[in-house]
């Protein structure tokens, strides 16, 4: 599978995440026998969004990535909008130098932009 270019990646996140309810998720495990014997993914203040069946094997696994993604993607997105801000000011000419710091941040920049699109660093 080909990797989409980040910005699209990150575009889609923000767009699915506006939908979505936002705020800390939990996973909590079965309760107990039918009906209640399925995890369930949800925040705390609008309940259960989400159920799995406890006969599925890893639904507990699904249940725990799925409530750290929905905690943590909004946090990790802001992340790559501050690099990506950063290395805008490096790729603005007026920021570069015509010595050896110019050409450690224009290495760098190269390097870590490559490293978000999914490219081979050096």
């Amino acid at each position: 599978m080909t990797a989409r270019p980040l910005s699209h990646l990150v575009a889609e996140g923000r767009s699915l995440l506006a939908e979505a309810t936002l705020g800390e998720w939990v996973a909590s495990p079965p309760t107990g026998r039918w009906p209640a014997d399925y995890w369930a993914v949800g925040t705390s203040a609008d309940g259960l969004l989400e159920r799995f069946t406890s006969d599925v094997p890893d639904s507990g696994a699904d249940a725990a990535v799925i409530a750290w993604a929905m905690t943590n993607l909004p946090h990790l997105l802001d992340a790559l909008d501050r690099v990506n801000a950063l290395l805008r000011r490096w790729d603005d000419p007026e920021h570069t130098y015509d010595d050896l710091l110019g050409l450690v941040h224009a290495s760098c920049a190269a390097e870590v932009r490559k490293a978000l699109e999914g490219e081979p660093t050096k």
